[in-house]
């Protein structure tokens, strides 16, 4: 299986019980995170108070990135599974042609798996790239296999979309570690609860994922 997401926290957050329930049926798992994480309100916001001083945009990346791969690990996707995509996009700053071109890459390189997505039916413009290029695959033939597009819990009762599937799993406070605490000498800020804490309280009181699929072309 190939799941693509936009940013750090994407996975946990819009595809975290998918995640669980497919590395515990012993499925392999691929996890390809698409943006740099270098974008986030927190750099300016919150960092300074935590930190004595302004991140660059390169380092608070890089933290996201470490929070990212430890939450790929605690949701069960192996380590050598756990990829950047080449080139990376800043964020809010997907161009669809670039995203075209890494996916067609990905999907090329495991052309036998499922593959997931966020959904284009999304408010955030990095997601609804993402999601709009991989339906476009699957409704243009270049994608073997029924896909799935995960709708973010917080646009489901917002924006239209295809009826969905609810999916369901033990997703607490274990999962949520990266994102959630802090060890600024371990190289851990939390940027994840620090940018969007209520979703992640809304993911405690209701951990399931919701998706639909993306049949591909025949005939």
């Amino acid at each position: 299986m190939l799941a693509l997401v936009p940013h750090q926290d994407d996975e946990l957050l819009i595809m975290g019980a998918a995640l669980r329930n497919a590395t515990a049926a012993g499925r392999e798992v691929h996890l390809v995170l698409f943006g740099l994480g270098d974008g986030t309100a927190v750099r300016r916001r919150d960092m300074p108070a935590l930190l004595g001083r302004e991140p660059s945009p390169e380092e608070i990346g890089r933290v996201r990135d470490r929070e990212f791969s430890m939450s790929a690990h605690l949701l069960g996707v192996e380590r050598a599974h756990v990829h950047a995509a080449t080139p990376r996009q800043r964020e809010k700053s997907f161009t669809r042609d670039t995203t075209h071109e890494v996916v067609t890459g990905w999907v090329q390189r495991l052309p036998d798996a499922e593959v997931w997505v966020v959904s284009e039916h999304d408010e955030n413009p990095d997601h609804s790239v993402l999601g709009a290029v991989v339906a476009d695959l699957a409704a243009n033939g270049g994608l073997r296999h029924p896909a799935r597009a995960f709708v973010a819990p917080w646009c489901r009762d917002r924006l239209p979309h295809p009826p969905l599937e609810r999916e369901t799993a033990d997703i607490g406070y274990r999962e949520q570690y990266p994102y959630r605490y802090t060890d600024v000498a371990a190289g851990q800020w939390g940027v994840g609860l620090r940018s969007v804490r209520g979703y992640f309280d809304a993911q405690l009181d209701d951990p399931a994922c919701w998706s639909h699929r993306l049949e591909p072309a025949t005939g």
